[in-house]
């Protein structure tokens, strides 16, 4: 048995994340980065390898980040009106 990654390997940083996520909420918050980038050093980023689960389970990304946030968002506002 092995571990997968799963996912997309399509590089986002924090705060890009951030941001796309914040693209989902009504009204849009602000989003506040607490630390600035240091100015020559490479952005802090990590993207996995989702080339294991390619090869043995034939798994492929199918939905967009914003598509999968939208439904995520949608899933939770369903969810909380349900209450």
């Amino acid at each position: 048995m092995h571990p997968y990654n799963v996912g997309a390997e399509t590089e986002i940083s924090i705060a890009g994340l951030a941001h796309a996520v914040a693209r989902q909420v009504v009204p849009m918050p602000d989003v506040r980065i607490a630390k600035a980038a240091v100015a020559g050093r490479p952005a802090e980023r990590y993207v996995p390898s989702t080339a294991r689960a390619r090869h043995d389970l034939g798994v492929t990304t199918t939905i967009e980040l914003e598509e999968a946030l939208m439904r995520t968002m949608n899933w939770y506002r369903h969810k909380q009106m349900s209450r």
